[in-house]
Order: structure tokens, then sequence, then C-alpha cells
């Protein structure tokens, strides 16, 4: 199909198109006014990347910072994902359901929407509600939340370490009050109160070497900590495509000789406290044992100097950890819903209207089998088309005579020119017979009109109906005449009885007459040949309009007296079996076809 052609078929089903989608626009409507509106509210949050916020990171940091590496924004979504959270915030708004209980947090979660803004550390949260106060209400409630647990994960690494130093700190306390308690006793039980000054400097200098031994074996164990973190990433097969290779070599080789230096130190501090031991342990038993006593009061004190140094360091690191994420623009209460779209919803709507109204459309002619293009009708009967008609009124039939100056009347003589361009005319007596598949396709109306047409031209011209079922052309223009055909065929009548002269429409009418169920028993009556004879004594152009092709047989037999036949076809009552037959009926017998006429062309149903 062309585009005119889908063209036609719309302004054929017009109304029923309108109507569809009147009604699918007017359910729109009403669901429009029945549904509750959905409000939304949304915040911005902003996330810190703490690894990245630090200017004085130096090149050891950032080659640390590669070793599995994560998103920072995609961590924290997941994290503001986790049900914890949306139970926590059921619990501070106090939501319930229908039955009173808390809202389910998986339901609940359904409702939020949380979204990276790209190209920054934004992250944009919102909530749908049908009350847009209430959801103001949870998603703000939502953000101190997230906010809040955020801090306490930032925190929660320190917290976790001064727990652990706290711990020491009291067993160290208590190691201490108990070396003290039993330097004491020795004292009082060997009598002795004091050492001299060279072994109280022993003491000491012990003391410090045994605590700078401890604070080096820490060292030296987070180095091999991160020298296996190294050894992990060098040992990857994609770890010569990364940047940072050549760094992370050289730090694994700085690794190397900082463990070796460690190790050196610690096998140096131990010699010397060797050293010292054996020149303490020289001195007398009883102040070998105080010495040892004295000794251990020593390290147990720094010990727990250290630790409480490293207490009050921690709290301070604790106290100045922040939240990672602030909240950049809080919740604020929607005026306008965000769903149902209204005038999205009604646009869609009438768009949906407008298709399925074509797609019935289109449907209905497929099923109905109608010609819905002149094309359609050309790939059936191959004969040219003659001319088309377009949709009239009932009360403008005669549209020759009564609308001389419309397109119709145009179109009709049109069609008798081109008749004549096919040499129609050309026989001293033409007998002219236009017929259709079925009824109610318009051969009365085409051939009166043509008739008309013809009859302009000076011929003398008579219209006759060999439909013996129907009074047609009597009941169209309301004549006089009783008598027609079937009296003349029967004997009944003359002639001049059954031709009605009209001076008005400038040509002779002959109807029907008495009516029969059995035309072909009329037919057979002999007078046929009589009745077609003197019809070319008297006029140049007999114009007969027949009963259709397919339900009279009579039809058939007639085309043996006619110099041209004319096929009507009805955009809206014809169906292309009905012209498929048609054509299998006279498209092998020769007939003088001389083409096809398209009655109510662009027609409107």
């Amino acid at each position: 199909m062309t585009m005119h052609d889908y063209i036609n078929l719309l302004k054929r089903y017009w109304l029923m198109i309108c109507v569809i989608t009147a009604f699918i626009g007017t359910a729109a409507f009403i669901y429009l006014k029945s549904v509750t509106p959905v409000y939304e509210a949304g915040c911005k949050l902003l996330i810190f990347d703490k690894n990245k916020s630090d200017a004085m990171l130096d090149q050891k940091d950032m080659v640390l910072g590669t070793l599995g590496k994560s998103d920072p924004i995609t961590t924290q979504i997941e994290v503001m994902k986790t049900t914890p959270i949306y139970n926590d915030v059921i619990d501070r708004c106090k939501l319930v359901d229908k039955d009173g209980q808390p809202l389910d947090p998986v339901k609940f979660k359904a409702g939020f929407t949380i979204q990276a803004v790209r190209l920054s550390n934004v992250v944009t949260v919102s909530y749908k509600s049908i009350y847009p106060d209430s959801a103001v209400l949870i998603l703000n409630t939502f953000a101190n939340v997230v906010i809040e647990q955020n801090l306490n994960l930032n925190r929660e690494e320190v917290r976790n370490m001064r727990t652990f130093i706290e711990k020491q700190l009291d067993n160290q306390r208590v190691r201490l009050e108990e070396i003290e308690q039993a330097s004491v006793n020795f004292k009082k039980r060997e009598k002795t109160v004091a050492i001299n000054l060279q072994t109280q400097s022993q003491i000491n200098t012990a003391a410090e070497i045994e605590s700078a031994i401890m604070k080096i074996e820490g060292e030296r164990q987070g180095v091999l900590a991160q020298q296996k973190q190294l050894e992990v990433s060098l040992n990857d097969p994609r770890a010569q495509a990364d940047p940072f290779y050549v760094s992370k070599l050289n730090m694994y080789e700085q690794g190397k000789n900082k463990l070796s230096s460690l190790e050196a130190q610690i096998a140096s501090l131990t010699r010397q406290l060797r050293s010292i031991n054996y020149q303490l342990s020289s001195r007398p038993q009883e102040e070998v044992n105080l010495t040892r006593f004295l000794r251990d009061e020593k390290i147990a004190e720094k010990t727990y100097t250290d630790l409480l140094s490293k207490l009050q360091e921690l709290e301070i690191k604790e106290a100045a950890r922040t939240a990672s994420i602030k909240l950049l623009e809080p919740a604020m209460a929607s005026q306008f819903p965000v769903s149902p779209k209204k005038k999205k919803l009604m646009f869609i709507s009438l768009i949906a209207g407008l298709f399925i109204g074509c797609g019935v459309a289109y449907l209905l002619t497929m099923l109905k089998g109608h010609p819905y293009t002149m094309s359609t009708i050309k790939d059936i009967l191959p004969y040219d088309i003659l001319g088309t008609i377009p949709v009239v009124s009932k009360k403008e039939l005669f549209f020759f005579r009564d609308a001389p100056g419309k397109p119709p009347t145009e179109l009709i003589r049109y069609i008798h020119t081109n008749l004549n361009f096919k040499g129609l005319y050309s026989s001293k007596h033409v007998n002219l017979l236009l017929s259709s598949a079925s009824s109610s396709e318009g051969k009365r109306t085409v051939s009166l009109n043509l008739a008309c047409a013809i009859a302009e031209t000076g011929r003398r011209v008579v219209l006759v109906n060999m439909d013996l079922r129907r009074n047609a052309f009597s009941e169209l223009l309301q004549l006089q005449t009783v008598k027609g055909v079937t009296d003349y065929l029967t004997g009944s009548a003359g002639f001049e009885d059954i031709c009605s002269h009209n001076k008005e429409f400038g040509f002779d009418i002959i109807d029907a007459g008495k009516t029969s169920v059995a035309p072909v028993r009329v037919f057979l009556m002999g007078k046929v040949n009589e009745f077609f004879t003197t019809l070319s004594s008297k006029y140049d152009v007999c114009v007969f309009c027949s009963a259709p092709v397919l339900t009279a047989s009579e039809t058939i037999d007639l085309c043996r007296y006619m110099t041209g036949i004319v096929l009507v076809t009805d955009m809206v009552t014809s169906d292309t079996n009905s012209i498929s037959a048609m054509n299998a009926l006279i498209g092998n017998k020769g007939l003088p076809v001389f083409g096809t006429i398209v009655n109510r062309m662009n027609s409107r149903i």
C-alpha cells in the first residue's frame, strides 16, 4: 500500500478511529482522576575520598593505595543499600503497615533510588511516597542514619585500637604493680634498699634497650606485611601493565634493605643487652636478684608509659575522625507529584488510541475483504479504470441533474470521454451494459447519470432496467409508469406503453415493469430479439442496468447483445472474493468489457 492508500483508509474509517481514540483518552482521564498521586523527595550527599583528600601523600602512599583499590563512591552506595540502615529508619520514623506491624525493610527499600552523579563525588537519593511531608521526613532521617553509620565506621578502626590499648594498659598496670610489690618484698626480706649508681645506670640502659628492641621488632613486622603485599601485586600476570610497576619494584627492594637494617639493629641491641646482663650477673647474688627486679620494674614502667602515650594519641585520632559523607542538599517537600505524569500519560493515550484505531481499521478492511485501494481492484480485474465516483448523499443520487457543477458530474463526463476514446461510440448503434458482482454497488446511480452525460452530446439515449426483480428507476425518480420490460416480453404491453419520455432528463427510461421472481423464464419467451431490434431502430445508445452477475444467471446471456460492458465496483459494499468470482465467470468468454468504474471512492464508514 502507498501512503495515498493509507490516507484513503483513514478517511474511510475516520469516525471509528476518533471513537476509539476518544474512548482510550477518556479511560486515561478517569484513571488520572482516580489514581493516588505519588510524590518524590530528593537529597544530595557528598562523599569524601580520604585517600585523595590528603594533599601530603608521598609516592609510597600513592603506590600502596593502588593495592586492592576499590571505588569509594560505589562502596558507599552499596553500604547505603544494606538492610540495617532501613531498619533504623523504620524504627526512628515509627513506620508501620496496615496491620500496625513495622514495615518490611525489603519493600521499604524498593521506594528508594540511589544514584551517583557522573564525574563527581555526589550521590543523589530519592524516595517516593503518597505523602510529600512523609517522604521528606523519611529521606532526611535516612541521610542522618547514613552519616551516623559512616562516622561510626570511620572511627571503628581507631576505636578498636584504643580498646586494645586500654586492655593492654590495664594488664600492664597490674603487672607493674606486681613487680613493684615483689621488689619491695625482696628489699624487706634481704634487708637491702638500694644499689650503687653504676648498677642503676646499667639497669636503665638495659630497660631502654629492651624497649627499643620491642619497637624495632614491631616496625619489622610491619615491613614484612608490606613486602608480602607487594609480592602478591608483583607476581600478578598483569603486573607489568600497571603504571606503578617500577615504583612497586623499587619499594620492594627498599623494603628488603630496610628489613636487613632493622634485623641488624635488633642484633646489635641484643648484643648490647647480653653484655649488660653479663655485667650485672657478675654482681653478688643478692644484688643480682635485686637488679633483676629493678630491671623488670623499669621495663614495665617504660611499657606502661608508652601505652598511656599511645592511648592518648588514639583518643585524639578518634575525636579527629569525621564522617566521609556530608549532607549537601537536604530533602524538600515537592508540590507536584512525579506520578502519574498527566500530560505525558494523556499524550501517550491519545497516540495509542490513534494507533489502535488505525490498526482496527486496517484489520476490519482485511477481514471484510473490501478493495480498499484501486490497485487492489486492478490486481483482480484485468481491465482499465474508466473513472471513479465519490460519495454522494442519497438526496443527490441524480447528481447530473441536481448538482451540475459539482465534481461527481464532471467525473461522469470523464467516464463518458474515456468510453469515447475506447471507441464505444464508433458504431451506429451502441448497447452499453452496466453490471456488478453483487447488489448495492451503484449500477443504478452510475447508469442514470451516465445516460444523462451521453444524452448531453445530442444522441438519442434510452435507459433500460434489465433487473426484472425491481423497478429501480421508478423508485428513484418517482415515475408514474407501471409497465416495463417484463410486460413487453410477455406480450401484455407494446413498446410505447413501456417507454417513459421525459424532456427534462433528455433521454427515455424503460423500467422493469411487472417484477418477476423468475426473470430467466421471461427472457425465454422469444421476444428478446424483437426488443433489442426495436431499441436499435429508435435510439443511438441504449444504456442497460442489469442484475448482479453472481446472483442473476440472465445477465451473462444479455451480454451477447451488448456493444460494450462496464463493471461497477464499490469501495464499501464490494468484496474481493465476489470481484474475483465475477472475473472468473466472465473473463474467459471473450465479452467486450471496456473497463471498470469505482463507486464511492474515498468513502467513509
